[in-house]
């Protein structure tokens, strides 16, 4: 399936000093971020989704609902989604909690090769990294232990992920959300 492989560690300089140090993307997950054509029309070199995620200059989170809101269903169309799941509320993360996204984004170890899961995708929350000339969007489905790339408003690509940090991150966040609470430290298989 995917292989996944750890590169040369590289330390970032942060805006508050040194930031952790963290490992660049293997190939696989690369790919998963890159978006081939858009590198081809603009010129872009390949690493440049990894640059966004180490130097986004605003990062979200954003609760979703885990329902997908049907392209015919005119009550909700003028509700803002996600991937097609409706936002129910955006935070900007702090600098502290930017850079722990950052170090879980960006070292390989957090990308499984585990078979897919036997589920629905239904996120519970995205993340949204903006940079200088590109935003990537993330949705994070805890049953499955995906992540999925939003590119123009649609789901592009899943990946195996190790989750259970994100879950850390997103009870801390949303510390009166039931549903979030309850979630499990376990990944799937």
């Amino acid at each position: 399936m995917l292989l996944l492989r750890s590169c040369v560690l590289l330390g970032l300089l942060g805006v508050m000093g040194c930031a952790p140090e963290r490992k660049h993307l293997g190939p696989a997950t690369t790919e998963f971020y890159e978006k081939p054509d858009a590198q081809k029309d603009a010129g872009k070199k390949p690493g440049h989704a990894e640059h966004t995620i180490a130097h986004a200059g605003l990062i979200e989170i954003l609760r979703v609902g885990s329902l997908r809101i049907a392209a015919n269903d005119d009550a909700k169309l003028d509700q803002p989604t996600i991937g097609g799941y409706p936002i129910v509320s955006i935070i900007t993360l702090d600098e502290k909690t930017s850079r722990d996204l950052r170090v879980i984004l960006l070292d390989d170890k957090n990308y499984n090769s585990h078979p897919p899961a036997a589920c629905i995708f239904s996120p519970g929350i995205a993340f949204r990294l903006v940079g200088q000339d590109e935003a990537i969007e993330l949705l994070v489905c805890f049953d499955c232990g995906d992540l999925a790339r939003v590119e123009d408003g649609q789901l592009k690509a899943t990946i195996p992920f190790r989750t259970e940090k994100f879950v850390a991150m997103a009870k801390e966040i949303y510390r009166h959300d039931p549903a979030i609470q309850a979630l499990k430290h376990t990944p799937p298989n």
